[in-house]
């Protein structure tokens, strides 16, 4: 009697406590970076297409994901990114011409779409509000 018996392996399941940490795609190639200090992720990390090239990138402080990422296309074009602006959380995504396609500021700001050849699509100004 034959048995296969398989297995997925994750850092939350193995509980690395400190050291290097790499996570592989069923083909071999590297799928993710990053680095452990008493049971939790630290520094920078960074993902990866199963072709190698990088899917995208972040930060962890105190085990918890940093505000600012990076996700990028397979031709290494940036795709979308996250990062602080006078305080604010500022999300900026591209076409994947590499030409803007939206920017928003994430709580209480705008959000302003534009077309491929950059004419603008979509302009708004929102804000959160509390009703007591």
């Amino acid at each position: 009697m034959n048995f296969l018996v398989a297995m997925n392996f994750s850092a939350q399941s193995c509980k690395i406590k400190n050291g290097p940490y790499k996570e592989f795609h069923e083909n071999g190639a590297l799928k993710l970076i990053g680095q452990y200090k008493n049971y939790e992720r630290i520094g920078d990390w960074k993902e990866y297409y199963d072709s190698g090239e990088i899917y995208r990138t972040y930060s962890y402080t105190d085990g918890k994901i940093d505000d600012m990422k990076k996700r990028f296309y397979k031709d290494g074009t940036l795709q979308s990114e996250v990062k602080k602006v006078n305080g604010k959380l500022y999300h900026r995504n591209y076409y994947d011409s590499g030409k803007l396609f939206y920017e928003r500021i994430i709580k209480d700001g705008f959000y302003r779409e534009y077309l491929e050849n950059q004419d603008f699509s979509v302009c708004c100004i929102y804000y959160t509000f509390s009703h007591s």
